[in-house]
């Protein structure tokens, strides 16, 4: 259950990135490749993980809606293009307290350009999504003035990610932000939970 810049949530199994968007979505149909359920491409999308986050760690798994698909398309060039869409939801759990968001909807469309060469990954995300890092680069979000649990249901981020082609880790992050993010540690804190309630 994963998304890409390293990247962990709903997409952390794409590429080994550095950051972690969750997004799922449904977007318009751009052409490219058959839509498939998520899980013919990425095995384990819906697989649980964890991020430094709210000054311990955050479990996040994949919540009661998994309707992801999933699209590739290779350009010419080598290019890799995958679009997601569907619904999906999250479960986040504190470690340090228990706090719990239950459901929280994460159906905005995405998707994420990798270059042929991998060294460079543009992840774009519609509200409803969620960012994280990946445990070792929040130092990157904290860079480009990310929270740890950034959420946000409506607007757009694209994060451009470049990769050190020996290592396969990142070297840097940009942000276009267009859309109201929230802290989700915020929310833990306020004992908030389904969708963003307890």
């Amino acid at each position: 259950m994963r998304r890409s810049l390293a990247v962990g949530a709903l997409a952390a199994a794409i590429i080994g990135t550095g950051a972690s968007p969750a997004w799922a979505g449904g977007g318009e149909d751009s052409g490219g490749g058959e839509w498939v359920p998520v899980e013919q491409l990425i095995p384990d999308y819906y697989g649980t993980t964890e991020t430094n986050a709210c000054g311990t760690t955050v479990t996040v798994a994949a919540g009661d809606v998994r309707e992801v698909e999933v699209r590739e398309t290779e350009l010419p060039d080598g290019t890799v293009v995958t679009d997601f869409r569907g619904a999906a939801t999250l479960d986040l759990t504190r470690e340090s307290d228990g706090a719990t968001i239950d459901e929280l909807d994460i159906s905005g469309p995405g998707h994420q350009v990798v270059s042929a060469d991998g060294t460079s990954v543009d992840i774009t995300l519609e509200g409803a999504s969620l960012l994280f890092p990946q445990p070792g680069d929040e130092h990157f979000f904290a860079a480009v003035g990310l929270p740890d649990l950034a959420y946000y249901k409506h607007g757009e981020v694209t994060l451009h990610v470049a990769i050190d082609p020996e290592t396969g880790e990142t070297t840097s992050l940009a942000a276009d932000v267009h859309a109201r993010v929230v802290d989700l540690c915020r929310w833990l804190d306020r004992g908030s939970g389904h969708g963003g309630r307890h």
